[in-house]
């Protein structure tokens, strides 16, 4: 009789045959952006509470980063992530019917992982992705600090926004890693610099982004404020996640 740790890595390695292909960066990218974003919005629909959401985001970033490591895979890995979300909502939701006031944060990780990862390790000094997961971090970051300030609002503008950052993002990790700084400094305004202001302001990073992607430069506090206010406050068309995956 196979055990659960077999079973799941039998199932596992019969999908990863499936695909032979390599996954580029900006397929891993995307997918990861949508996966962080479906994490917070699901879970805070489901439980209603900032923590909860955040642990599970957390969670379902190291499975997704470990299944990056083992498989090519883009489809698994958008189903396990999903499978985690789910696992960890019913984990929650079955603790509460029965009255259990201290969940066990370490045992529910344990529980997912054990049904999801299995036995797979995130391979040591895996190179391939370690710049990405940086710029990855990054959007993250973003995400994640909106998501406190925004709360049960987080779902009704994160889909205006994160089309424009994760292009402008993505764009200027691909043409020189060292616009990390520019990306953190950034992202700092786009929280710091007032909700009220969030798609002027993302729509400003833009811009910027842009006009430093084709080594430009502007007088932003002068002549480019008004210009974006009244003519550039409409976001981009959603970025369709369905295009970057291969089948």
């Amino acid at each position: 009789m196979e055990s659960d740790n077999d079973e799941i890595l039998n199932f596992i390695d019969s999908k990863n045959k499936e695909v032979n292909i390599k996954l580029d960066s900006k397929q891993i990218f995307f997918i990861y952006m949508q996966t962080i974003i479906n994490s917070l919005k699901n879970t805070y629909s489901e439980l209603n509470n900032l923590n909860n959401a955040i642990i599970a985001k957390n969670l379902i970033m190291s499975i997704f980063w470990i299944f990056i490591s083992y498989t090519n895979n883009l489809k698994l890995i958008m189903f396990m992530s999903d499978r985690a979300i789910l696992l960890y909502n019913e984990y929650i939701k079955v603790s509460k019917s029965y009255q259990i006031d201290n969940i066990n944060i370490t045992e529910i990780k344990t529980f997912i992982i054990n049904k999801t990862v299995g036995p797979i390790h995130l391979k040591k000094n895996n190179k391939e992705y370690s710049e990405l997961f940086e710029i990855c971090c990054q959007i993250d970051n973003l995400f994640t600090r909106l998501f406190i300030s925004l709360g049960s609002e987080f779902k009704n503008h994160i889909n205006k926004i994160y089309p424009i950052v994760g292009n402008v993002l993505y764009k200027l990790y691909i043409k020189d890693k060292s616009n990390i700084s520019f990306i953190k400094e950034n992202i700092d305004n786009i929280i710091n610099n007032g909700l009220e202001n969030l798609i002027y302001n993302v729509n400003l990073f833009k811009i910027n982004g842009e006009l430093l992607l084709n080594n430009q430069d502007y007088d932003f506090e002068n002549k480019l404020k008004i210009d974006i206010k009244n003519n550039y406050l409409n976001p981009e068309e959603p970025f369709n996640i369905n295009n970057l995956i291969l089948n």
